[in-house]
């Protein structure tokens, strides 16, 4: 126990500096997943957003699940940043300053990949900063220098505080979501009237919506029956109509007599309406979307 405890408080790659380092990952994850989903609730997606709090309901997958990535990330990322850290002096700041190294590597690796606006690398960098640098500067207060006191119950309080402020971000989310405060994505109502007109796919693709129900498609992507999964372009004519619902149930059907019929959900804004359909592999299926020409 004795020699445990002091290879834990001398180079702080012991088993406590690992208990404290996946306590804070741990809380971290479930806190950014509950943030990325208020993030994300004005953004167009083809379902309904989750209701607030739902990431509550992924402690068991990422205890089971994500245990292993949190332990390479803690030997690979966070006991060396608190490593270095230590060795660079006694003063707190030293764990944020490191903390930039790794986290502007990750950036710059997805800049030059992915090439994501000015915003989006820096919220990127921000997210990775903060969430190297806080598990580090917990390893460093777990494993405190010869003759200093390690602070009591601190994988317990990590914790605590953790589920403190994952409610506190769920409770504001629900409210600013009940108040108004924070609109989810909801699709445009689209009535049989609006619905009239050409619809491209950008790529020489029409379907012309007639107001008299005809339909006709001009270089339109079909599947193709000979060939699973295949796809081919469709000239013909048919039908349509509209089926009326809610913002997520509505439909377009369309009806080819040469081609397959689509059932299209609607999507976009009220501004830019579209029109898609799930094609192609059922287990990875594919979303062929048309916009107002």
């Amino acid at each position: 126990m004795t020699r445990t405890r002091s290879a834990d408080r001398g180079d702080g790659w012991g088993p406590g500096a690992y208990r404290v380092s996946v306590a804070a990952l741990s809380v971290e994850s479930v806190f950014l997943a509950e943030a990325h989903t208020l993030w994300s609730l004005p953004d167009e997606s083809y379902t309904p957003a989750d209701p607030s709090g739902w990431s509550l309901f992924m402690l068991p997958f990422l205890a089971l699940c994500g245990l292993p990535v949190i332990l390479v990330l803690t030997t690979l990322v966070v006991l060396p940043t608190a490593t270095l850290a230590r060795r660079l002096g006694r003063v707190w700041w030293w764990t944020p300053v490191v903390a930039a190294v790794p986290a502007s590597a990750v950036v710059l690796v997805v800049v030059l990949a992915a090439e994501p606006g000015v915003a989006d690398a820096a919220v990127l960098w921000t997210v990775l900063w903060a969430g190297i640098g806080l598990p580090a500067h917990l390893v460093t207060l777990s494993t405190p220098r010869p003759g200093a006191e390690r602070p009591p119950l601190l994988v317990a309080r990590t914790y605590g505080y953790g589920a403190l402020a994952v409610l506190l971000l769920v409770g504001g989310g629900g409210i600013a979501r009940g108040t108004g405060l924070l609109d989810a994505y909801e699709p445009p109502l689209l009535s049989r009237e609006r619905a009239v007109g050409a619809w491209t796919d950008g790529r020489g693709g029409l379907l012309h919506l007639a107001p008299d129900g005809t339909a006709t498609a001009d270089g339109l992507l079909v599947e193709d029956v000979d060939r699973p999964f295949g796809e081919v372009r469709c000239d013909a004519s048919g039908t349509w109509y509209h089926e009326p619902g809610t913002p997520w149930n509505q439909r377009i059907v369309t009806r080819f007599d040469d081609c397959s019929f689509y059932e299209w959900s609607v999507g976009g804004t009220d501004a830019r309406p579209k029109l898609d359909v799930l094609y192609g592999d059922p287990d990875a299926p594919e979303r062929y979307v048309l916009t107002r020409r």
